[in-house]
């Protein structure tokens, strides 16, 4: 049985939100892992987060609360894969780029900041970012999310929600 690792990003909430209650019961309970690549923007998003085991890194959106706890970037190993997390910054053109450099010997690489899905192979490594939850939007859940399941092998995608 594989590990099923639920990503996000880009939530900016400031307390918590019935979207993201709903998302939490929706896709991410039976998660093994939670992974937010940044732009959280409150404590109290990670502390409900943290009902399952989480990684977490600061945005550029976050405050400094938020910087002060968590690193900008980090790696953790999941099964034989090394992961790498870091939020991301500048123009969305060439992020994919910038982020790859900012790492060596990663298998995945879980990236946020731009807002826009992005699920490709460069240099072999996977290259993910789930996109952005947005749970500030009046009425249904709107934005996406990703899932990465690791077994012998990794299986990425997004998810509309």
């Amino acid at each position: 049985m594989g590990t099923k690792i639920m990503v996000l990003s880009d939530t900016h909430l400031h307390e918590l939100s019935p979207h993201l209650e709903e998302l939490y019961e929706r896709y991410l309970k039976d998660a093994d892992l939670i992974v937010h690549a940044g732009d959280v923007v409150s404590q109290v998003v990670l502390d409900y987060l943290s009902q399952k085991p989480l990684k977490v890194v600061a945005g550029n959106m976050d405050p400094f609360e938020i910087k002060e706890a968590y690193p900008s970037k980090l790696t953790f190993q999941v099964g034989s894969f090394r992961f790498g997390l870091i939020h991301g910054w500048g123009a969305a053109w060439d992020l994919p780029n910038r982020v790859l450099r900012e790492f060596t010997d990663v298998q995945v690489l879980i990236f946020g900041h731009s807002h826009e899905p992005y699920c490709e192979y460069k240099k072999e490594v996977l290259l993910f970012n789930p996109g952005a939850a947005n749970l500030r939007k009046k009425g249904s859940l709107a934005g996406s999310i990703g899932v990465i399941e690791v077994s012998s092998k990794i299986e990425a995608r997004i998810i509309k929600i």
